[in-house]
């Protein structure tokens, strides 16, 4: 809640957020996914944080398209791109910094995404996206097409996990247990 804590086997190292979090900002962190430069890129529930491991340093990503946003998962793809969910639906950061918001409305003949909240890349290229109760979509990185799934239990799909076996499971939210 306060910040991270990294544990080497012998010793802990905090490393507090940034001055920029005070007291009247909520300061939970959510998730952790190294980028393709090594960094640490770490979703809170107010932005995007990056804590450059050569310097121990951590600093704020100040861009439109995740500033402020609870971010709930980051994952990195084949091609060190990193994929933000949040409640806003779905950002993607390239290999250079640049974030873009991706727009499923125009992608998809099922309109716009909802809150984005669990992210996983599969072996076949494939970033599947659980939302708040619109369903679950597989975003084929080669091709771009977008399926939308949302029958069922699937429109209440809500954790991914990918076991040993690359068999997928899918939590649902109060619904079952789905294995793919």
């Amino acid at each position: 809640y306060y910040g991270l804590v990294r544990y080497d086997g012998y010793e802990y190292l905090n490393f507090s957020l940034p001055p920029y979090c005070n007291e009247s900002v909520d300061g939970s962190l959510h998730t952790i996914c190294e980028g393709h430069d090594g960094n640490l890129y770490i979703g809170t529930e107010r932005g995007l944080l990056v804590l450059d491991k050569s310097t121990m340093t951590m600093r704020k990503v100040s861009n439109f398209y995740v500033e402020n946003l609870n971010i709930v998962d980051i994952v990195r793809d084949p091609m060190g791109r990193l994929w933000i969910s949040s409640g806003s639906g779905l950002s993607r950061m390239d290999v250079a910094g640049n974030i873009q918001k991706i727009d499923f409305q125009r992608d998809t003949a099922g309109g716009d995404m909802l809150g984005a909240i669990s992210l996983m890349i599969d072996p076949d290229n494939n970033l599947w996206v659980t939302t708040w109760e619109d369903g679950l979509y597989r975003y084929d990185l080669s091709t771009g097409k977008i399926p939308h799934y949302s029958t069922g239990a699937l429109k209440y799909s809500y954790a991914l996990f990918l076991d040993p076996e690359d068999a997928m499971w899918i939590g649902t939210w109060g619904r079952c247990l789905l294995n793919i």
